[in-house]
């Protein structure tokens, strides 16, 4: 995987140069997205994004 994604002192990794690139951290307004809602604890929510994936 890039070490461009993820995680960098304590906020995500800058948006890459890609043209489908999406941030909720840039100050882009072209590129910036908001946080996604979720309803729930964080564990409910953790469980039923690993029941997606798999």
């Amino acid at each position: 995987m890039s070490e461009s994604i993820g995680i960098q002192n304590e906020h995500l990794a800058p948006l890459p140069k890609k043209p489908n690139s999406v941030s909720t951290q840039t100050d882009r307004s072209d590129k910036k997205m908001n946080h996604l809602a979720f309803r729930g604890s964080v564990q409910e929510l953790t469980e039923k994004i690993i029941t997606i994936i798999n």
